[in-house]
């Protein structure tokens, strides 16, 4: 029993190190202490490289510590990765004088909800965002990661497929949202997204992402 409780306790130990070293690692190198904005300053000046025009603003291209960040805020669940690009993305839409507006992310599909257990995006303009975050829009079709599929299938695959919440028509109602996603590739989600709001009279003032690849 003594011994069974010394080897208990030894795991306890060295999950408990772990636990300790992720919470204090950089999400985009692992290895370097995260600064007060999530990642280390070495990660954050490489990856940083702001895309600003008319109708998206990013906090840069996607790869490198950029993409590991994201990888880890999407499907590891790390909070220390989402805090980082919120932290920046709030500041990304203080600059562009859309702080006040309301946040609509691109929503997933319930079933990849229930699968991951949460939102990505949803998280991700929370913490960006925070009582401003609206979940405005409903995706009624899942057809699989847009990332997989090829460029001209992607507009079919997300035409019709959102439709605005009734329930937050009036919370947007004649007001310009800012819509929010995680990676921008051809545009083809963030079109059908435009549309359906469109159709409920929304207009979007910018689009932000965390990266555009």
């Amino acid at each position: 029993m003594q011994r069974f409780a010394s080897c208990a306790s030894t795991h306890l130990v060295r999950a408990a190190n772990t636990l300790v070293l992720s919470l204090t690692r950089c999400p985009g190198c692992d290895a370097r202490p995260p600064g007060p904005r999530g990642a280390c300053r070495a990660c954050w000046s490489i990856m940083l490289d702001p895309v600003r025009t008319a109708d998206v603003i990013a906090l840069g291209r996607y790869g490198g510590a950029l993409g590991a960040i994201l990888r880890k805020a999407k499907f590891g669940g790390a909070s220390v990765a989402l805090d980082a690009l919120a932290s920046h993305l709030s500041v990304l839409l203080d600059e562009a004088g859309v702080a006040h507006l309301p946040v609509v992310p691109v929503p997933s599909h319930r079933s990849r909800r229930r699968r991951r257990g949460d939102d990505p995006s949803w998280r991700l303009a929370r913490a960006a965002a925070g009582a401003r975050a609206v979940r405005a829009l409903v995706r009624h079709r899942n057809d699989g990661p847009q990332s997989r599929t090829r460029r001209d299938a992607r507009e079919r695959n997300v035409a019709g497929a959102f439709t605005l919440d009734g329930a937050a028509r009036e919370a947007i109602a004649g007001v310009p949202v800012v819509l929010l996603d995680d990676v921008l590739t051809t545009g083809a989600t963030v079109r059908a997204c435009r549309a359906a709001l469109a159709e409920a009279d929304v207009s979007v003032s910018i689009v932000a992402v965390a990266a555009i690849a």
